[in-house]
């Protein structure tokens, strides 16, 4: 069974835990009971398991929270993810805005793309079209990025250059 999280159109992540029955709230409860000293990523794993196979949604965003606190980008991204779709609370694409922008300065394409679009559609941020291509030409020269959100940022990419052009 497989979890997609989506912004913009674009699939952030996938999680895909093979878990089920007893063993699996057992296995959750173990892992879920070491967590004082739990490294960032440790607990943005503990957070998704719990967030994709439970019921205890409020837990496991407080664990992708504390991740995303520590500085890991992948739970900045889905913080990001969660504050946009509403998940987390309300949606809130100001602080969206300010968790992709953290992964972003850390090189995350997917922040970086996040971020870009949400320029190009002023949402959470004032719109800038300046920004937007900044973020996006930052992904489509990322050689280490997805190559599917590379080229969704070269599109993008072509479409705010043809628009600003247009608008000349």
């Amino acid at each position: 069974m497989a979890y997609r999280f989506f912004i913009c159109g674009l699939t952030v992540m996938s999680l895909a835990i093979p878990l089920s029955g007893a063993r699996a709230d057992s296995q959750l409860q173990t892992e879920v009971s070491v967590q004082n000293n739990a490294s960032a990523q440790t607990r943005y794993d503990q957070g998704m398991r719990l967030y994709a196979y439970s019921d205890r949604r409020s837990e496991a965003i407080e664990y992708i929270q504390s991740a995303a606190q520590q500085g890991y980008a992948p739970a900045q991204v889905m913080m990001g993810e969660l504050l946009s779709l509403g998940d987390a609370t309300q949606t809130d694409y100001k602080s969206a805005a300010d968790w992709f922008l953290k992964a972003a300065e850390q090189g995350n394409a997917k922040a970086q793309f996040a971020i870009g679009s949400l320029y190009s559609y002023g949402l959470g941020v004032q719109q800038s079209d300046a920004k937007a291509r900044h973020y996006m030409q930052r992904v489509a020269d990322n050689k280490g990025a997805d190559e599917k959100i590379r080229q969704l940022a070269q599109q993008r990419l072509y479409s705010v250059n043809r628009f600003i052009a247009d608008g000349d």
